[in-house]
C-alpha cells in the first residue's frame, strides 16, 4: 500500500534523490538542491507518495488564488503510469475535501506525463508549441484539467455565481498624452488605487472586492532586483497620473538551465477611465520591444473568455489562441483562453 508523507527536513535527501533522477520531467537539466528543490515544488505544500520499492512520486498542490479559487493546481513528477494513479487518488482526496471542480496542471510533450495523464482521464486544454527547448529540440507545453463535478453526492457549483456577481461601473472615458516608462517604486500607490476600481479588477484573475487589493511593495522590489519581474507604466504627460502598467515574467524557475528560459507571461492592467483610448496598444507596443532587448522567444498570457476587447487587442498584436482552461469564479463560473505569441 502507498504511504503519503509531507516532505521535510527528515525526508528532502531521499526525495532529491528521486527528482533529481528524473529532473527534465519538471523542466531543467540541472540537479536541484534543497533550496532550488522550491523553485519548482511549493513549500509546505509538497508531498511524497512512497511504495515498496521506494518513492513513486512527488506532487505539490494549491488551491488556485484570487477568481481561480475553485480549482486545484497540481504539479507531478511520478516513477511510473501506477505511480501517478496512486498519486491522483491523494490528490483527488484533498480536492473533493476542499470543493474543488477542476484540477490543472502541466507537462511537456517529451515528458510521458501526458500520455499517463491523458490515460488517468485528463483533458488537454491548451497547447503552447516549441514553448520548451531540452537540448536543442522544441517541445511543447501541455495544460491539463480534470473535471471534479460528477464525483460529488451533491451540487458543487453554486446557484449564486451569475452575471450579478461582479458589476460595473460608469465611468467618463479620457483621453491621455501616454509615455511608457520603468516602473519605480513610487509608482506603486497609484497602481494599487487604479487596481481597486471593480472595472480593473474585474477582468483580473486576482481581486474580490474595492479596496482589498493591496501591491505589496517589498515583494515587488524582490522579484524586480531577482531578475523576475520586468515592468513598465503608462503615464499621462498632462497630469503625471499613472494610467496603468504591463509587466514581463520569466517562466522559467531558474535562471539557468531551465526548458522555459525564453518564455515570459505577460499582464497588463488599464485604468478604468482609459480603457478603449489606446493606452493598451501602447503599453503592448513597448513591451514588445523590451521582449525583444531581453532576447524573449514566446510571450504568454491567460485572459478571461468573456473579455472580448481584450482578447481582440491580443489578436491584433499577434497573440494566437492555445486553448481553453477551467475555472474562473467572475460574472458567473468563467473559462479562460491561454494565449501566446512567438518573437522569432
Amino acid at each position: 500500500m502507498s504511504k503519503l508523507v509531507p516532505v521535510s527536513e527528515e525526508n528532502i535527501d531521499f526525495v532529491l534523490n528521486f527528482v533529481n533522477t528524473k529532473v527534465e520531467k519538471i523542466g531543467t537539466v540541472l540537479p536541484v538542491d534543497k533550496k532550488t528543490f522550491y523553485d519548482y515544488f511549493l513549500r509546505g505544500k509538497t508531498f511524497v507518495v512512497s511504495g515498496k520499492e521506494g518513492i513513486e512520486s512527488v506532487f505539490s498542490i494549491s488551491k488556485f488564488g484570487g477568481k481561480g479559487v475553485p480549482v486545484l493546481w497540481m504539479r507531478i513528477c511520478a516513477a511510473s503510469k501506477v505511480a501517478l494513479e496512486n498519486a491522483l487518488t491523494f490528490i483527488k482526496q484533498v480536492a473533493l475535501t476542499m470543493e474543488s471542480l477542476y484540477i490543472r496542471t502541466a507537462t511537456f510533450s517529451y515528458a510521458e506525463e501526458c500520455e499517463w495523464l491523458e490515460e488517468a482521464g485528463f483533458t488537454r486544454g491548451a497547447v503552447i508549441p516549441k514553448a520548451a527547448c531540452l537540448k536543442g529540440k522544441f517541445y511543447d507545453l501541455l495544460y491539463y484539467y480534470y473535471d471534479l463535478r460528477s464525483l460529488y453526492s451533491f451540487n458543487v457549483e453554486r446557484k449564486y455565481v451569475d452575471e450579478n456577481l461582479y458589476s460595473l461601473k460608469p465611468v467618463e472615458k479620457r483621453k491621455a498624452d501616454v509615455v511608457v516608462r520603468g516602473l519605480r517604486i513610487s509608482d506603486l500607490g497609484e497602481l494599487e488605487w487604479i487596481s481597486n476600481h471593480p472595472n480593473v479588477f474585474t477582468t483580473m484573475g486576482s481581486g474580490y472586492y474595492e479596496g482589498l487589493i493591496w501591491w505589496n511593495r517589498q515583494r515587488i522590489i524582490e522579484l524586480i532586483t531577482a531578475g523576475k519581474l520586468f515592468s513598465l507604466v503608462a503615464q499621462n504627460a498632462i497630469d503625471g497620473k499613472i494610467i496603468g502598467t504591463i509587466s514581463l515574467e520569466p517562466r522559467a524557475r531558474r535562471p539557468i538551465g531551465d526548458v522555459l528560459s525564453n518564455v515570459y507571461s505577460m499582464g497588463i492592467i488599464v485604468a478604468a477611465e482609459y480603457q478603449g483610448m489606446g493606452v493598451g496598444t501602447r503599453l503592448i507596443e513597448e513591451m514588445l520591444v523590451l521582449a525583444k532587448r531581453m532576447h524573449a522567444r514566446i510571450i504568454t498570457l491567460e485572459v478571461f473568455e468573456t473579455n472580448t476587447n481584450a482578447i481582440k487587442l491580443y489578436e491584433k498584436f499577434g497573440f494566437v489562441k492555445a486553448g481553453r482552461l477551467p475555472l474562473w469564479l467572475q460574472k458567473g463560473y468563467v473559462w479562460s483562453y491561454m494565449m501566446y505569441k512567438m518573437l522569432s
